[in-house]
């Protein structure tokens, strides 16, 4: 998923997103997880992802309700990570 934002391009799934990640690729993700779009990885989002990862635990995704954006999350979410 590739995004222009204020001039600056970017894609989801560049980097592991946790708390305390800000910005466009936050955003992205809340709007996927269909929740409020602050840009900033909170107590809310990190539930938000829990309950996806809940969702999706074992095969195919092999996910772990952990809170965190990491290369299988990604996948989950459609995107292919690129770090």
């Amino acid at each position: 998923v590739k995004r222009v934002l204020t001039g600056r391009t970017w894609r989801a799934g560049q980097r592991s997103l946790s708390q305390g990640s800000r910005g466009a690729d936050v955003r992205w993700l809340q709007g996927k997880l269909g929740i409020q779009t602050d840009g900033i990885y909170g107590p809310r989002t990190e539930q938000a992802v829990v309950l996806f990862e809940r969702q999706r635990d074992g095969k195919p995704f092999n996910l772990h309700p952990d809170g965190r954006v990491g290369r299988a999350t990604w996948r989950a979410l459609g995107v292919k990570p690129t770090y």
